[in-house]
């Protein structure tokens, strides 16, 4: 391929105002001129001469690159980049929506198991619990009048956007203090306890129990010990219950 056609591939791709197009345009000048170029040579035409007739045969080139910059229209181009971009950006949101959503919900028959029963608490702020943003998302309360001893139930939703990982563990790893100084653990009583159920990417919902709370305290913070984190529930002596 000569240096004259490539001037004049140049020169007919700059009339074309949408840059994008322009590789495919010169792709394909150069495919017609090749072709040219042998059929001359097929019927005994001097390589030289036959690049100057094909070359000769091509046009004017402003006059061809403006009739391609009309086929090529700078709005169609940018129309076409833009279906392109909302295509992936459907995507993008139906794999989200999956992810959050594409699998059952757990979460209701987790806290279906205490709905109605004893008193509905406020729920404390969410924690970052390492890759997870732990959200308490119901606290109840029951106050066994027999033994004068309450329980402690709360419902966890736990969301990362480290999709491959599983839910946090929970089992044994927790520990609590009231306001009243009582410790509670999960290897003796009063004690504590907690699991994740439903693990799914994205989003893990579980619980935390306590048990045997006694002479009404203010509040309990319940820590992760090898995370680090703790959370503060208000217990009735501290704080009305949700009506």
């Amino acid at each position: 391929m000569g240096e004259d056609f490539r001037n004049w591939r140049a020169a007919v791709t700059a009339q074309v105002r949408f840059k994008p197009d322009r590789a495919a345009i010169e792709q394909e000048l150069s495919a017609h001129y090749e072709d040219h170029v042998r059929d001359l040579e097929r019927l005994d035409y001097p390589p030289e001469l036959a690049r100057q007739r094909a070359l000769t045969a091509m046009g004017d080139p402003e006059t061809i690159g403006k009739a391609l910059d009309r086929v090529h229209k700078p709005w169609l181009g940018r129309l076409w980049q833009l279906s392109r971009a909302l295509v992936w950006v459907a995507c993008a949101l139906t794999l989200l929506t999956l992810l959050y959503r594409g699998w059952p919900d757990w979460s209701a028959q987790i806290s279906n198991s205490w709905e109605g029963i004893g008193v509905e608490l406020a729920c404390p702020p969410p924690v970052q619990a390492g890759p997870y943003r732990l959200e308490v998302t119901q606290v109840r309360y029951v106050d066994n009048q027999e033994t004068g001893r309450g329980q402690l139930h709360l419902d966890l939703r736990c969301t990362t956007l480290k999709f491959w990982l599983d839910g946090p563990e929970l089992m044994d790893c927790l520990e609590a203090v009231d306001s009243n100084g009582t410790v509670y653990r999960s290897y003796r009583y009063p004690w504590i306890t907690g699991s994740v159920s439903g693990d799914r990417p994205v989003r893990t919902y579980g619980w935390i129990e306590l048990d045997g709370i006694e002479n009404a305290p203010e509040w309990v913070d319940i820590t992760h010990l090898a995370a680090g984190w703790t959370i503060r529930v208000q217990l009735p002596g501290g704080e009305e219950a949700v009506p």
